[in-house]
């Protein structure tokens, strides 16, 4: 199985299942193979070698967490192009009908029912329907345009588009187009012509509804849960008197319930954000379920886009923002250096909480995945903001780290291992209120396993590449990266230097490195030492009676990779990761 790369998701995905519409005159839900074979033509440019196919197995191509395809008739067959097993090669690929009969059809408009996903940057990945009278030149409408980059969510998608062009036309010939490199798979089942637009009259969808803060988070960690969602009208008519109504349950015995007005009045077409002005603090330890509802005046023609469930979990002592459901995995489109981090964003609300391990997955190619052997870094940082507009690596501050050594793990294995203070490597790390990321290094040849929960309106996964990017690869990609309590107590009372200033430069370096220091204050003893993610020390320096100071170290005979430099006063400590580059 491949892993595939995300970019910025901004929208949630419509998702109908209906049974062809009455008003069709042209039918074809390719329940005969031998008909499709005989009448359909293969075409397009392509520098791999699959083909449009035959296949009555929902299943098929299916990827990850992937639902089956759901289209009304999915059983009695459909047709597919599997882009995935088209290798790392881009097409341009054409399925074409046999010609339909249109005449008398002052209007016509397609209806078909989908399963498309890709993974590739916007404009790389184009589903389009063509439309020609005479089987040579096609006038092109792009389709299914709300899907987003590697969600693998939807079980069916439903494109209706008017193609005016057929209108009164006794040959016409339907064309599906799909340019792209390297996706997942495109479905089509259920095609109609119809003389009407197929949009229902009454349509609203929930979109982008809050979630908890966190899928799992500590009692002695709560956050309050806020509600707000988008409603959108996806039919034809005004909608009125729209309510949204937000529900939740506990199996501790905990319930909450609000509602909102959202308009009078929703034209076709308009979205309205709704704020809740009520919130919600669960009681206790428990499994809590989020509902969503929208409601109308008049009965929804597409009843199955009017709520969202989601569930979170208040737990003993773990951080979790993915829910356990591994969706795929994902890395960089392109890299900026050897290695990359994604991980996950924390809010520590009290004090007494120690972080005693962090929980990862991760995934690569290979009949023997290719991570098996190779190590990979974890690392934790409290975010200390410098108030400037950029949040980069003067913004964090290390406050933990450790390596693990891969040996049989397989994909999607869950791994856990122990948070090292750098100050004496040993277990454990205290937190104080504050902002904390935790992120797990990985190679270019490894993949970060993700989960479909969507964060809109938090702060959820990280990455950072060269930069850090607080977005992530977007909403709906959560890394599976997760924070543990420890049941230990840190007895160490030294503190990190909250005040003066530790710069690394250049960072990543090649051959040699200054660390600037900058203290508030002259400390009588200062030592800086570079260590290896094992702790071991490579260099060190030490100094007398300095407040300002760069120290210089030669690394062209330390192997690339990350170290990490600790410079330790009589104050406190600071410590900062230097990445060498060959």
């Amino acid at each position: 199985m491949k892993f595939k790369i995300s970019t910025l998701l901004v929208l949630a995905l419509c998702l109908v299942s209906a049974q062809l519409s009455a008003q069709a005159f042209y039918t074809e839900d390719f329940s005969d193979q031998a008909a499709f074979e005989a009448n359909w033509t293969n075409g397009g440019d392509n520098e791999g070698a699959e083909v449009w196919t035959w296949s009555d197995d929902p299943g098929i191509a299916t990827f990850g967490a992937q639902p089956d395809f759901g289209s009304a008739t999915a059983e009695n067959g459909f047709i597919l192009f599997n882009s995935d097993a088209n290798g790392e090669a881009s097409h341009d690929v054409t399925i074409t009908s046999p010609a339909i009969d249109c005449s008398g059809q002052s209007s016509v408009f397609l209806r078909c029912e989908n399963q498309y996903a890709f993974f590739s940057a916007a404009g790389i990945s184009v589903a389009q329907v063509g439309v020609s009278t005479d089987g040579e030149n096609f006038i092109y409408y792009d389709i299914l345009t709300n899907v987003i980059s590697n969600d693998l969510s939807a079980a069916v998608q439903v494109a209706a588009v008017e193609l005016p062009e057929a209108a009164n036309q006794p040959e016409v010939y339907l064309q599906f187009r799909w340019q792209g490199f390297f996706e997942y798979s495109w479905k089509i089942d259920d095609i109609t012509l119809e003389g009407a637009d197929p949009t229902p009259l009454n349509d609203l969808v929930i979109l982008q509804p809050a979630i908890a803060a966190n899928y799992s988070m500590p009692f002695d960690q709560i956050d309050t849960v806020e509600f707000i969602n988008i409603i959108e009208n996806r039919g034809l008519d005004a909608q009125t008197n729209v309510t949204t109504e937000v529900e939740i349950t506990g199996d501790n015995g905990d319930s909450f319930m609000t509602s909102a007005t959202v308009l009078d009045n929703i034209d076709p077409g308009v979205q309205d954000t709704t704020e809740f002005a009520e919130t919600f603090v669960p009681s206790g330890e428990g499994v809590y379920t989020l509902s969503y509802t929208v409601a109308q005046d008049e009965a929804d023609g597409v009843p199955g886009d009017n709520g969202f469930d989601s569930e979170f979990v208040i737990s003993d002592g773990l951080f979790a923002k993915d829910n356990g459901v591994p969706a795929s995995a994902t890395q960089p489109a392109e890299f900026a250096g050897a290695t990359w981090e994604m991980g996950n964003y924390y809010i520590i609300q009290n004090e007494g909480y120690i972080a005693g391990s962090i929980s990862f997955s991760v995934a690569s190619n290979g009949d023997v995945p290719a991570h098996q052997g190779q190590d990979v870094s974890i690392f934790l940082y409290r975010i200390d903001d410098n108030g400037d507009a950029n949040f980069d690596d003067e913004d964090v501050t290390l406050v933990g780290f450790n390596t693990h050594t891969f040996t049989t793990e397989e994909n999607f294995d869950l791994i856990t291992v122990d948070i090292l203070n750098p100050l004496n490597l040993e277990p454990g790390v205290e937190l104080e209120p504050a902002e904390y990321i935790a992120t797990v290094e990985y190679t270019q040849d490894m993949f970060c396993p993700y989960s479909e929960l969507a964060y809109y309106w938090d702060i959820s996964t990280v990455v950072k590449d060269g930069q850090w990017f607080l977005g992530g690869f977007g909403p709906e990609t959560t890394a599976i990266v997760r924070l543990n309590k420890a049941e230990m107590v840190n007895t160490n009372d030294n503190v990190q230097l909250l005040e003066g200033k530790i710069q690394v430069t250049p960072n990543p370096a090649s051959t040699m490195v200054d660390v600037n220091i900058d203290l508030e204050e002259a400390s009588d003893l200062v030592n800086v030492t570079v260590r290896n993610l094992q702790g071991k020390e490579v260099l060190s320096r030490e100094l007398n009676n300095i407040s300002s100071e760069t120290v210089q170290f030669d690394v062209t005979s330390l192997p690339a990779g990350t170290y990490l430099v600790h410079v330790q006063t009589e104050a406190g400590f600071r410590t900062q990761r230097l990445v060498i580059q060959r």
